[in-house]
Order: C-alpha cells, then sequence, then structure tokens
C-alpha cells in the first residue's frame, strides 16, 4: 500500500524496489485478472490478497477457475502462483462454492498450511505443522495432533503462518487427536490484551 496517490511505476517493482511481482501459474489463465484484498488469513500482521485466475484448469476440469491466497510480505521476492498452487503456503481444497451447504472434510499434512472451511459442518484436520484453522458458517470440527498443539503454544512464525484457530459463525468443536495429549490453553496467546 501506499499513503499518497502518485504514480506506481511498475519497472520499479519488477526491479526489486517498491513492492513484489505475482508471476501466473500459466499464460492462458488469464491470472490476475480479478485481485481482492484477504484481510490477514495467516495472522502475520501484514494483510493478503486473493488473486483470481477465471480460466484455469485445477483438477482437469477445463476453464473452471481457481483462486490463490498470496501472503502479504515485506520482502521483493517475486511470487509464483505455481508455488501456492503446489501447497507452500496454503492448502487449496474444494469448499463449498455452490453454496449448498454440504459437509466437507479438509487433511492436511505435517506441512505449514490454512484451512478455511465452508457453509456446511466441516472438519479440519491438521496433522501436524504451524497450521491456521478458520471454521466457517457450519458446526465445523477442527482436529489437532501434538505437533499442532506445540505450534500453537509456540508463538513463532513458520513459512510466513502463525498457528492458531479462529471459530467461525456457529458452535465449533476443537479435537485431540493422539494419546495423552493435555491442552494447558494459559499457554496459549489469543492476541488479546
Amino acid at each position: 500500500g501506499k499513503t499518497n496517490g502518485s504514480a506506481v511505476d511498475l519497472s520499479a517493482i519488477a526491479s526489486g524496489t517498491g513492492g513484489f511481482v505475482i508471476n501466473g501459474e500459466s499464460a492462458s489463465d488469464n491470472n490476475g485478472v480479478s485481485v481482492s484484498s484477504a484481510g490477514d488469513v495467516n495472522g502475520d500482521g501484514l494483510d493478503d490478497l486473493i488473486v483470481g485466475a477465471y480460466q484455469a484448469d485445477p483438477d482437469n476440469k477445463i476453464k473452471a477457475g481457481k483462486s490463490y491466497v498470496v501472503f502479504g510480505k515485506t520482502g521483493t521476492k517475486a511470487v509464483d502462483l505455481a508455488d501456492v498452487s503446489a501447497g507452500n503456503g496454503v492448502v487449496a481444497h474444494t469448499i463449498d462454492f455452490q453454496g449448498n451447504g454440504e459437509s466437507n472434510t479438509l487433511t492436511g499434512t505435517s506441512a505449514d498450511e490454512l484451512f478455511v472451511a465452508g457453509l456446511g459442518d466441516d472438519t479440519l484436520i491438521g496433522n501436524g505443522g504451524t497450521d491456521v484453522f478458520n471454521a466457517g458458517a457450519g458446526n465445523d470440527t477442527i482436529v489437532i495432533n501434538a505437533d499442532n498443539l506445540a505450534k500453537l503454544s509456540s508463538k513463532m512464525l513458520s513459512s510466513d503462518l502463525l498457528a492458531r484457530v479462529d471459530g467461525g459463525g456457529n458452535t465449533d468443536t476443537l479435537k485431540l487427536a493422539g494419546a495423552d495429549l493435555n491442552l494447558d490453553l494459559t499457554q496459549i496467546d489469543n492476541g488479546r490484551t
């Protein structure tokens, strides 16, 4: 962002001054035709972007379109949407795009990932890593394991993510996966003073 209305020299940004470049995944996808603010999705204090590619072919669905969450950053290194699509920083699962209210299960890996629930009663399963869980409109269940729990307590950034769990618009349930786990909520900072 800028504090004034002066012109932006895109050649300066391309050379690494005053911002960063976002490179599309495929030239035929029409990457960046639509760009929107996403707020602070990963909880690092920087605003994030949603970049649309309305002619992308996800999961062999011709011209179905695709959206990418690009995390805000202070550096000037270019962001490649192919890296975002490969899961470096975001989990891209099918969420209730059609608004039919059906439930979905989003299952992660041991990597650092972002989960966003949809309209149904969704289940978000972390499986470790510095994960960010955003419950949706339904009665969602968030399942974390010992590694997720340790990352929640650490208050450390990893892969541009700050581990956190945000409840949604209904009754959400936090479940612990594994044996001999103790959840001490006094060890987890909710960001409020």
